[in-house]
């Protein structure tokens, strides 16, 4: 099942503002259900997930994972296919996060509509005390 979220750094993004994108990243991440279990990579599922100024990375665990969701603050492209997996509320969630501190630094288009990045744009809202809409994150593919 392919479900896949897609990000465009047009500019690299300051370590500084990384940083405060990582950190928001990470509180998402403890907010989460406990039932969401989140790890590095696919390959580590031993360590915990890493949010910092360099680097986001994280993917769910065993049966809940699929692919990598790894985000840097360089000039680049990423993608990341979640198959609708758990783990994928933390994936849009950390998309919302960056486009909130990175505006129009970054593009993200998905696969998925407004229904299924509602509860993630809700989530965010809540978590981080701000108020984004789905056309405010997520471009038209």
């Amino acid at each position: 099942m392919g479900h896949s979220h897609y990000c465009v750094n047009k500019k690299t993004i300051s370590k500084r503002m990384f940083g405060k994108i990582a950190k928001d990243c990470k509180t998402l991440c403890n907010k989460l259900d406990k039932t969401i279990q989140i790890r590095e990579s696919y390959e580590n599922q031993t360590s915990k997930p890493i949010f910092n100024d360099t680097e986001i990375l994280f993917n769910g665990v065993d049966d809940e994972r699929h692919e990598d969701f790894w985000l840097t603050p360089e000039k680049g492209y990423s993608d990341c296919k979640t198959a609708m997996k758990p783990y994928d509320l933390l994936v849009m969630s950390s998309l919302i996060a960056f486009k909130v501190h990175a505006g129009s630094r970054i593009k993200v288009t998905s696969d998925g509509d407004f229904e299924e990045w509602k509860y993630a744009i809700e989530f965010v809202n809540d978590t981080l005390k701000v108020s984004v809409k789905f056309e405010d994150i997520v471009e038209k593919l």
